[in-house]
């Protein structure tokens, strides 16, 4: 996957990441870069999100206060 190969290039700026998809990918639609830069920018929200050495998983399995 682009994101684990190059996950220090992208951001949380789905223009940015278009770029960033023009110089490291071939694709051939716009259509199709687009839709790779938005599941990659939600991708890096998600994570910036996590709380630092948590998982996703760690959260969920945390008990209510």
């Amino acid at each position: 996957m682009i994101l684990e190969k190059h996950p220090d290039l992208f951001t949380t700026e789905f223009e940015k990441n278009k770029e960033i998809l023009f110089e490291v990918a071939i694709i051939r639609t716009k259509a199709l870069r687009n839709e790779i830069a938005g599941y990659i920018t939600a991708a890096m929200h998600d994570q910036m999100e996590e709380p630092e050495g948590q998982t996703i998983e760690d959260v969920v399995a945390q008990p209510a206060e």
